[in-house]
């Protein structure tokens, strides 16, 4: 990513009017962000008032009812979500595979994935977020805590441009936060 004051007046999320509907339901109401490179946004507020569906639009899991939202000066599209990392709600991994596994067939699967720099970039992730010592244990002998950094460190993996973070805390212990 560019950087500089140039960089700072880019937006990396702009919404723009984003409303969603689920039949009579509002959930997201006249919605207009615009967040800078280098920024750190949060949404605070109790459940359901439109956190999470507000990231599934971001990402393109959910179609906005009316609206338009732009990630990295363009539209949500497969170029785009490329240059993004990230963790939505509970991550899903193979139980009966390890973390590094898993993250292996998780960067090869997408996109964008260079085969000869993955196995360095599994082994920094797995150590950035503190599974490097168990990391080839299954995951379905994880706990709750190990899975979620395991679903920060697939966030992580491609080193993405724009970091997206739906309860990023949620069953992390305070050394994990």
């Amino acid at each position: 990513a560019a950087r500089g004051p140039a960089a700072a007046d880019r937006p990396v999320i702009r919404t723009t009017a984003l409303v969603k509907r689920f039949g009579r339901v509002t959930a997201v109401d006249d919605l207009h962000l615009d967040v800078r490179e280098g920024d750190r946004y949060g949404f605070l507020g109790p459940n359901g008032s439109g956190k999470t569906t507000t990231v599934r639009m971001l990402l393109g899991l959910v179609l906005p009812t009316s609206g338009q939202v732009e990630l990295l000066g363009g539209k949500v599209g497969r170029d785009v979500l490329a240059q993004v990392g990230a963790l939505v709600e509970g991550p899903a991994f193979y139980g009966h595979l390890s973390g590094r596994a898993n993250l292996r067939l998780s960067d090869a699967a997408g996109p964008g994935s260079v085969r000869r720099t993955r196995t360095a970039r599994v082994g920094e992730v797995l150590e950035q977020v503190g599974l490097g010592g168990v990391d080839r244990r299954p995951v379905r002998a994880y706990s709750l805590g190990m899975r979620q950094r395991l679903g920060l460190a697939s966030a992580l993996l491609r080193r993405p441009r724009l970091l997206v973070l739906d309860e990023p805390t949620n069953g992390l212990d305070p050394q994990g936060i």
